[in-house]
């Protein structure tokens, strides 16, 4: 849960990206829930954030309409042949996006 100020208030958020579906392909879709009003916003991200599952997310707030998402890791698809998970590599390992809502 992250604390993201919206005209001037700060009011506590759930972002959740990407995750694995339930036939075993990666999401391709984020959301915010504004914890206070329980109310859940879709946010568009590019394909290359929200396309992965088992990965970290922080925030970074700058200013009061400023927030930079920081998503690292995480895997980009599950072969159902072996069982095993595909992870995410080269410069889209760690990404770092703007957060416009």
């Amino acid at each position: 849960i992250n604390s993201i100020s919206s005209n001037g208030q700060v009011t506590p958020h759930l972002i959740t990206i990407g995750g694995l579906g339930d036939d075993h392909q990666p999401l391709n879709d984020s959301w915010i829930l504004d914890i206070s009003s329980l109310i859940w916003y879709q946010i568009n991200l590019p394909e290359c954030v929200t396309k992965r599952y088992n990965h970290s997310i922080a925030t970074y707030q700058i200013f009061n309409n400023r927030v930079w998402i920081i998503v690292n890791g995480g895997d980009e698809e599950f072969d159902l042949s072996d069982n095993t998970h595909v992870p995410v590599t080269g410069c889209d390992v760690t990404i770092i996006v703007e957060l416009e809502y």
